[in-house]
C-alpha cells in the first residue's frame, strides 16, 4: 500500500508539472483558486504544528494527492463532465477497488483503508463509484457484483458518513430511476446487513447506531 501511495503522489507530481503552459493555465483559472488555497493552508498548519511528523506528512499528500487529481481531470476533460467526467470517475474508481483489494486485502478486525492513510478518504471514493454504478448503469451481473464490493469495502472501512451515502444514493435510486430493479435492491440491503452482522463492531452500520 505505501509503494502504491509514493507512485501516486510521483505520478501526480509528474503530471502537474510536466506542461508548465498547463500548470499556468491551472494556477491562474479561478475555478481552480480554492484546491490551492486548501493545499496552501494544509502545508502551513503541517510546518508550524506537525513539521517532521510522517504521518502527518503522508496525510498532506494524500491532500494534495486528492486536490491536484480533481484540478488537473477538470482541466484535461475541457470542462466536459456529463459523459467523459463521470466515465473517467467510473474506471478509476473501480481501478482503486481492485489494487486496494489485490494490495491490501481486507480483514474483519480493523477499518479498512485500502491503498489510502485514511479509511473515511478511501469509504468516499467507494461511495462515487457506487454511486455512479447505480444510478447510471443498466442492471447485468457485473454492475451487481461492483455494488456489492463498493458497499462492502465502505462497510469494512467503518466510516459513518459514508455508509449513509451508500443509502442516500439507495433512495436516489428508488426514487428517480423509473427503470428500477427491486431484486438488485433487496440483494444490497440484504448484503449490507449481512456483513454488518458478521464483520465485528468497526464495521459502517454498527458505528451509526453504537454513535
Amino acid at each position: 500500500a505505501n509503494i502504491f501511495f509514493y507512485f501516486l503522489v510521483a505520478l501526480v507530481f509528474f503530471l502537474t508539472t510536466s506542461s508548465i503552459k498547463i500548470l499556468k493555465d491551472i494556477v491562474y483559472n479561478k475555478a481552480f483558486m480554492m484546491f490551492f488555497i486548501l493545499n496552501f493552508i494544509n502545508m502551513i498548519y503541517y510546518i508550524m504544528i506537525e513539521f517532521g511528523d510522517i504521518d502527518s506528512l503522508k496525510y498532506l499528500f494524500a491532500r494534495f494527492i486528492k486536490f491536484s487529481i480533481f484540478s488537473i481531470t477538470i482541466f484535461y476533460l475541457d470542462f466536459q463532465f456529463p459523459d467523459r467526467l463521470i466515465k473517467f470517475l467510473k474506471y478509476l474508481t473501480i481501478s482503486i477497488l481492485f489494487i486496494s483489494i489485490g494490495l491490501n486485502f481486507p480483514d474483519l478486525n480493523n477499518r479498512y483503508v485500502g491503498v489510502f492513510l485514511n479509511a473515511n478518504e478511501f469509504a468516499i471514493i467507494m461511495v462515487v463509484g457506487f454511486s455512479i454504478i447505480l444510478l447510471t448503469e443498466k442492471f447485468s451481473l457485473i454492475n451487481l457484483l461492483l455494488l456489492t464490493s463498493f458497499s462492502s469495502l465502505v462497510i469494512l472501512s467503518g466510516s459513518r458518513s459514508a455508509i449513509i451515502g451508500i443509502f442516500i444514493a439507495i433512495i436516489f435510486y428508488l426514487i428517480y430511476n423509473k427503470e428500477r430493479n427491486w431484486n438488485m435492491f433487496f440483494f444490497l440491503i440484504c448484503s449490507i446487513i449481512g456483513l454488518s452482522i458478521y464483520s465485528g463492531d468497526n464495521n459502517a452500520l454498527i458505528r451509526v447506531f453504537n454513535s
